[in-house]
């Protein structure tokens, strides 16, 4: 013997089939290589969901809004599990702040529109990213008024690195890919770590891009420094290869304050350890819009001078 559902019973299963499978679909897409681009675009998919719960709200469809809300609300969960909790605390607007500037110099078509940007932002240290010997010359004709100290590592390809600091830079390490130097700041000693992460194309390149993540969580778990890295990582913040990077390095990260613009993906990450708190971090664009980089502040934790001394002994 049969028995008859209700339609409106069957439709409201339907429904919830349908926000399951799709809530399915989300939490297990960063960790399925057929369904990792999805997880890509999930700050995007915040602004969509939301959308579509809004038009269920006006037209007055109970299933809409519940799907289009209930996706939304999985999503941020997922995003806000991954990211430092402490996020612009107002408590920390008189402490001591230390802000870098994080620059992808193959995003710059125009010269002049790179240093009217350094010169309206101010920051501290700027870590120049995919520099080519053609590159250097410029920096440092036109940073090193207000940057006394530089390191450069340019290169043919996209590895090429450089920092201009106002501080004084005191070490670098010898890294084959990556760039590592430690600063004077006030009386503070602090590790800064600029990191070109490999795009994980192929099997040779996935394993590229984990001895990279093993070098620098070796580097940041062996040092009593404060801590600071960043980078081109070629991963959004909430990918399994971030998580496993900072479980290994015990590395925090804070969420960028900006909204992507378009089809854009945030790979340009910062790291920092306990001696930071993070303060914020948002995208450095032209007057036109275009994102050559971004921009970070941290707070200098009461326990950084201590370690240093404690260092230094």
């Amino acid at each position: 013997m049969s028995i008859n559902i209700p339609k409106n019973t069957l439709k409201n299963r339907l429904w919830l089939l349908l926000l399951a499978f799709m809530a399915l679909i989300i939490i297990s897409s960063p960790t399925i290589s057929f369904l990792n681009i999805i997880s890509k675009y999930f700050i995007h998919l915040v602004g969509i969901f939301f959308l579509i719960g809004l038009i269920g709200y006006i037209i007055n469809n109970t299933y809409v809004l519940l799907l289009g809300f209930g996706l939304c609300t999985i999503i941020c969960l997922q995003l806000k599990n991954e990211s430092e909790t402490a996020f612009k605390n107002k408590s920390y607007a008189n402490e001591e702040k230390i802000n870098i500037a994080l620059i992808n110099l193959s995003d710059v078509k125009n010269t002049d529109d790179l240093f009217n940007l350094i010169a309206e932002k101010n920051p501290e240290i700027i870590n120049f990213i995919e520099v080519t010997p053609d590159w250097v010359d410029i920096l440092q004709a036109k940073l090193s008024t207000n940057y006394n100290y530089n390191l450069t590592q340019p290169t043919i390809d996209f590895y090429g690195k450089a920092f201009f600091s106002k501080h004084k830079i005191i070490s670098d390490l010898n890294m084959t890919k990556d760039l590592s130097i430690t600063i004077q700041h006030n009386l503070d000693t602090i590790l800064l770590i600029s990191i070109y992460i490999t795009p994980s194309l192929d099997n040779m390149s996935i394993k590229n891009a984990a001895q990279q993540f093993n070098i620098i969580s070796d580097l940041v778990v062996d040092t009593n420094y404060p801590a600071l890295v960043f980078g081109q990582f070629n991963h959004v913040y909430w990918s399994p290869e971030i998580k496993n990077f900072k479980t290994m390095s015990g590395l925090k990260n804070c969420r960028n304050s900006s909204l992507p613009s378009g089809n854009e993906i945030q790979n340009e990450l910062s790291f920092h350890n306990h001696h930071f708190n993070c303060f914020d971090i948002k995208d450095l664009r032209f007057k036109n819009g275009n994102k050559i980089g971004i921009f970070a502040s941290y707070i200098k934790s009461n326990a950084i001078t201590k370690s240093n001394l404690k260092s230094k002994k």
